[in-house]
């Protein structure tokens, strides 16, 4: 009589059906397997994918978006519309802002004695009507510019996420395209009542999470800071060449010059990202999903006024 063997069950399409309890039941007992310099008791690559992916009751690299879903008419269009919303605000806040501030100056001229109220007001009509007008005039500038570098980002951060691919396991890719709006909701599931907990795990997500795009970020700025300079020394020459005066300005200080941005630069994606994950965790423990999204644009946004106020041009 022929003996057919049982055929080994899938253990991928256990995924969402494995126990919590029974995944770190099998995490146990692979740590406390005895290690062998052969190859004969290596761990099974898809029971450790498994172990990883029951922590929050999901699958591997589900969160990962494709590669050019940002092209596609949808993506363009959504996209479009995000940056104008986005621009459109910032536009307002610091309008807002730069009003406050002529405001309070002026009204500390009407104390003094050099201004009457009467004037402090028409000053101040005229500065809104003056700066309205300019700031609207290049508001599609701004668009445009804002539109192109957040394509820009994106695609680059799809590349990294290419690399990332091939150089790393499945485990440290699907922790670096992990979505923090729905890691931090299933956290929650999983530890409804431990806010601690959940504050720490969506701290890391968002580190994880985030610093593909913020290393895309930082390159695009880079590059965009090295062309700047490049024109500013083409020009330089130009003019010598014609007869022009030209103030003498070293190399050593140029390349110093550029350095310190870099630098700077460098300092602010890292505060900024590290600031965004403070505050995405903060945002988790008041209302998981939205909560973590606007804590981390507030953290984020925050480290860059004080850092980098004159480059916030994010998207």
């Amino acid at each position: 009589i022929p003996v057919f063997s049982k055929a080994k069950p899938n253990p991928v399409s256990r995924i969402t059906t494995m126990s919590l309890t029974e995944a770190r039941s099998n995490a146990s007992l692979l740590a406390c397997s005895p290690r062998r310099p052969d190859k004969s008791n290596k761990a099974d690559p898809a029971l450790e994918r498994i172990l990883m992916a029951t922590s929050q009751k999901r699958e591997l690299l589900c969160d990962r978006q494709k590669a050019f879903v940002h092209i596609t008419p949808r993506g363009l269009v959504v996209n479009a519309m995000r940056v104008v919303a986005k621009q459109t605000a910032t536009v307002l806040a610091e309008f807002m802002t730069d009003k406050l501030h002529i405001e309070t100056a002026n009204e500390e001229l009407v104390v003094k004695g050099e201004l009457t109220p009467s004037q402090a007001d028409l000053k101040n009509e005229e500065w809104e009507d003056e700066e309205w007008d300019k700031r609207w005039a290049v508001f599609p500038k701004k668009c445009w510019n804002a539109y192109l570098r957040y394509h820009a980002v994106t695609t680059l951060t799809r590349f990294y996420e290419a690399v990332a691919a091939r150089t790393t396991d499945d485990v440290t890719l699907d922790r670096l395209t992990m979505d923090i709006f729905k890691s931090a909701k299933r956290s929650t599931d999983d530890n409804p009542q431990n806010n601690a907990q959940v504050a720490r795990e969506t701290y890391a997500q968002c580190l994880w999470a985030n610093a593909l795009c913020y290393l895309a970020d930082y390159t695009v700025q880079q590059a965009i800071v090295a062309y700047g300079y490049y024109m500013y020394q083409r020009n330089r020459r130009r003019n010598q060449k014609v007869g022009q005066d030209v103030s003498e300005e070293s190399i050593s200080a140029l390349v110093f010059s550029f350095s310190l941005t870099s630098s700077r630069l460098i300092s602010s994606r890292v505060l900024s990202l590290w600031a965004g994950a403070i505050g995405g965790a903060i945002g988790s423990v008041l209302k998981p999903g939205w909560g973590t999204l606007m804590g981390f644009n507030m953290g984020e946004g925050m480290a860059f006024s004080m850092l980098e106020p004159s480059t916030t041009t994010t998207v």
